[in-house]
């Protein structure tokens, strides 16, 4: 008993006098505490991989809608450690802090969908999963998931959408799992919208360089001012419901700022689709 104690002392007064090295005292850095939970995300993208590799070339809607799901909360999972970096350095990236291998987490993985922006150098997912498993089995008990996939089919979730699809979602599926999202999609792409209305109305013809030609079709030969009102009013209607359906997500800031911008009489200032 009295070896113990005097072993406790020695341990104590080792580290009082700063005998051990600072890095055994150090708490985990942010680095280090990112660099693990980036490779948990890369074990379990391998094995989303290995798992869509192994599936038989129909059927299978099931697994599809579940791996969809797990890539969504992988994405998310990368997306937070983006996010906590910006929070702590105010906004600013300093690559020399983030986890190695970040920027480049999806190049395995094209094949299921993933891909690196080209501007943000973010992971992002397009829904092509979900797409797969529409065209698999359309009418399956997972339409309420697949049917969102047909919204942006296998292109990114970045591109233009097919509104009449992401209409049809709704009808179908007022308070599905994608209902938010979809109100999203259609809450921003009535935003753009409005500002190439807005072109219009002011000058009576689209000076937006390539947007205009993005967002052409949605434009037709009616007052330009009739049809800026109703893209503002859809824009609100689709923003309000977003809100509605998720009033905790974190995303609400940014989507009420557009709804103010809205509510106000002039369209938001950022785009959301059609990028460079």
């Amino acid at each position: 008993m009295k070896r113990k104690i005097i072993c406790a002392f020695m341990v104590m007064a080792f580290i009082g006098n700063g005998f051990l090295y600072p890095s055994v005292l150090m708490a985990e850095t942010n680095k280090e505490r990112h660099t693990k939970l980036l490779l948990t995300h890369k074990e379990n993208l391998n094995k989303i991989l290995l798992e869509y590799r192994a599936l038989p070339k129909s059927g299978s809607v099931k697994q599809l809608v579940d791996m969809d799901k797990q890539l969504r909360a992988l994405v998310g999972g990368v997306e937070a450690i983006f996010q906590e970096h910006l929070d702590k350095n105010g906004g600013t990236i300093i690559n020399e802090e983030l986890p190695e291998g970040i920027g480049t987490i999806g190049d395995c993985c094209e094949d299921i969908g993933l891909f690196t922006g080209h501007w943000s150098g973010k992971l992002n997912y397009s829904g092509k999963l979900l797409a797969e498993a529409h065209s698999r089995n359309p009418n399956s008990p997972y339409r309420k998931y697949t049917l969102f996939g047909t919204i942006h089919g296998e292109n990114t979730e970045m591109d233009m959408p097919d509104i009449k699809q992401a209409q049809l979602y709704l009808e179908e599926f007022p308070s599905g799992p994608f209902a938010e999202k979809t109100h999203v999609v259609l809450g921003y792409l009535y935003s753009d919208l409005s500002k190439v209305l807005n072109s219009y109305v002011e000058s009576n013809t689209c000076t937006l360089d390539w947007l205009c030609d993005c967002f052409e079709k949605y434009v037709t030969k009616e007052p330009y001012r009739k049809q800026l009102k109703r893209s503002i009013a859809l824009t609100i209607t689709h923003m309000e419901k977003a809100i509605a359906l998720n009033p905790t997500s974190k995303e609400n800031e940014y989507w009420r700022e557009i709804l103010d911008a809205n509510k106000s009489g002039g369209p938001h200032h950022e785009w959301n689709w059609c990028p460079d």
